[in-house]
């Protein structure tokens, strides 16, 4: 007899319109891109692409029982399991290629894929990040070393980066109700969240992760939906591969 949680997942409504990428965006949040029928090996190389350059975890479905998990390394694994479950979005995440978005069968997935959507929206909902902004409580040793502020009332355990500016570092935080757990801060340049099709970022600062604000000298986490905001400008025209009606965009992240 399976475990509680695996009769429990099994209830988990599944988006049937293989074949997509379901991409992790943070806890509980997941965006739904569709994909062209195209060669499974085309689909494999696309989906690792995408997932190191977005940054954020992937999962290519081919099935209900057939699916490949990407890491934001890159790392794939195969999996019987079929991602269910979670907050649904679309057409927020623009993919590296492109099908045939007029055709039947697209839009015929389309609106399968609105109408769960939509079912999922009834009533109110919140969307959160991680609330406890990836802390964790401090060692004995770790209040010893970071416990305090630097003379400019900059957190212990933080230094400026000389090429954009900002802070970075691992420190205790000092306000709230995380107060004395150590957090990890991200400057700018670790920022490594980029589009697929126009190769910007994704959101100013890192996402899923912390950055330190001089001005109110707090600690701010960024949810990895802020991803959702992400507009690209006017498309440029450029090198393109096209291959069996699909085109794969060459987007290289600096």
């Amino acid at each position: 007899m399976p475990a509680p949680d695996r009769l429990t997942n099994l209830e988990l409504p599944l988006y049937d319109g293989y074949p997509y990428w379901n991409t992790c965006v943070v806890g509980g949040v997941y965006h739904i891109t569709l994909l062209p029928p195209v060669p499974e090996p085309m689909l494999l190389e696309a989906t690792q692409r995408q997932a190191l350059v977005n940054r954020l975890p992937v999962c290519l479905v081919l099935g209900e029982h057939d699916a490949r998990y990407v890491d934001a390394e890159g790392v794939m694994i195969l999996s019987h399991a079929a991602p269910r479950g979670g907050f649904l979005f679309a057409n927020k995440l623009w993919p590296g290629l492109r099908g045939d978005p007029s055709s039947q069968d697209f839009l015929l997935r389309e609106l399968r894929l609105a109408t769960l959507i939509n079912w999922q929206r009834e009533g109110e909902f919140g969307l959160f990040g991680d609330l406890t902004k990836g802390g964790r409580p401090a060692t004995a040793e770790e209040k010893a070393r970071l416990l305090g502020c630097q003379p400019d009332g900059t957190p212990r355990g933080l230094q400026q980066c000389g090429r954009c500016g900002d802070w970075a570092g691992v420190c205790i935080e000092s306000h709230g109700v995380l107060a004395g757990d150590v957090m990890t801060v991200h400057c700018r340049c670790e920022n490594h969240h980029r589009c697929a099709r126009c190769g910007g970022l994704l959101w100013v600062h890192r996402l899923n992760a912390n950055y330190y604000d001089p001005k109110d000298r707090s600690i701010w986490h960024v949810p990895g939906f802020c991803a959702f905001e992400h507009r690209c400008p006017r498309e440029q025209p450029g090198p393109r591969t096209r291959r069996s009606g699909m085109q794969i965009v060459q987007c290289d992240a600096p």
